[in-house]
């Protein structure tokens, strides 16, 4: 929570712009608890903005809730496929020693055990993913999260669900639904291949544009040669000049 303080400050210069934060431990209370902070903010269709697993999220409330969504726009998107996550995996090994890859995986494995302290894991394992996951990042205190506390506990409850998600399917059969403009940021440097979101809605005849940042990771809003062009794509689909 509070990773997307700086576009949220940014977008406030062009737009009236709400960052939720959320404490549900499901998808479902997710969206319902979403439902319930955009409606106190405003009345309207909104532009819903999403980054990584907000990406997901802003697709399947803008399936089950279409006419309180104006248009999605996806950021640093993970696959729809269950095929194309797995390249993820293989993307971050080469850029890690083994070392690294080592320390990674137990991690990951004791994220798993309940007795861990979930929120010190995920810490360790962002310092180790900011080597993988990252072109050249802006790290000025302007660019900085929120200083809330990671929730690990949140964080495997709701991503061991989203897996399930997309694994059966029913991800994609979600997004199918969606009758609003789509569209898609990505960086070409993110190890979460875009094929793994373009090809899936193009065999679902889900329409969507996409915009490729080069030398951008996964956090286009804090890297230093993708933030300006990032900016100026999202104020041009929040004034609606981008098309479909």
């Amino acid at each position: 929570m509070g990773s997307v303080v700086p576009m949220a400050h940014e977008l406030s210069r062009i737009a009236g712009v709400v960052e939720p934060l959320q404490s549900k431990f499901d998808i479902a209370g997710l969206i319902a608890e979403l439902r319930d902070q955009l409606t106190r903010v405003g009345t309207g269709p909104m532009t819903l903005i999403g980054h990584a697993w907000g990406a997901w999220l802003s697709g399947l409330y803008a399936a089950s809730y279409p006419d309180d969504v104006r248009q999605v726009v996806m950021v640093g998107c993970p696959p729809l496929d269950v095929e194309y996550a797995r390249r993820v995996v293989e993307r971050r090994r080469l850029k890690m020693t083994q070392g690294e890859w080592v320390l990674f995986n137990g991690l990951l494995n004791r994220l798993d055990k309940p007795n861990e302290n979930r929120n010190w894991l995920m810490e360790q394992l962002r310092v180790l993913l900011d080597k993988t996951d990252h072109y050249d990042l802006i790290h000025s205190g302007k660019h900085r999260f929120g200083k809330m506390p990671v929730n690990g506990d949140m964080f495997v409850a709701v991503w061991a669900e989203a897996e399930v998600l997309c694994e059966s399917g029913e991800l994609l059969r979600r997004f199918k639904e969606i009758r609003c403009p789509l569209y898609m940021i990505h960086g070409d440097y993110d190890p979460r291949p875009m094929d793994g979101v373009t090809v899936p809605l193009q065999a679902n005849n889900v329409p969507f544009k996409r915009y490729i940042l080069p030398k951008c990771g996964h956090i286009p809003f804090r890297e230093k040669h993708a933030a300006g062009p990032f900016y100026e794509i999202l104020e041009e689909i929040i004034r609606g000049r981008a098309g479909r």
